[in-house]
C-alpha cells in the first residue's frame, strides 16, 4: 500500500511538472506567433516601399533619359564623335 502511494505521489508529481512544460511551452509558441505576426507586417511594409522606390527610380531614370536626349538634340553639335560638350560626352 505504502509502495503504491509513493508511485501515485511520483506520478502526480510527473504530471504536475509535464503540465507546466507543456503551459510553457505553448506561452513560448503563442510569443512567436505575435513575434513572426510582426516581421510578417514589417516585411509587407518593406516590400510596399521597396515597389514604390523602384516605380519612382525608373520614372527617374525615364526623365533623366528624356532630359539627355533633348539636350543632345537642341543644343549639342550632335557629333557624338568628340567630347565638345558634355550631352556628348554621356556616350561614351
Amino acid at each position: 500500500m505504502e509502495s503504491q502511494r509513493r508511485q501515485l505521489t511520483q506520478t502526480e508529481q510527473t504530471c504536475g511538472e509535464l503540465r507546466r512544460r507543456d503551459a510553457d511551452t505553448r506561452e513560448t509558441v503563442a510569443a512567436k506567433d505575435a513575434q513572426i505576426a510582426v516581421l510578417r507586417t514589417r516585411l509587407d511594409e518593406a516590400d510596399r516601399e521597396l515597389v514604390t522606390k523602384t516605380k519612382l527610380l525608373t520614372d527617374l531614370g525615364a526623365t533623366q533619359d528624356r532630359y539627355i536626349y533633348y539636350c543632345c538634340y537642341s543644343y549639342c553639335c550632335r557629333c557624338f564623335c568628340c567630347f565638345c560638350c558634355s550631352c556628348c560626352a554621356l556616350y561614351y
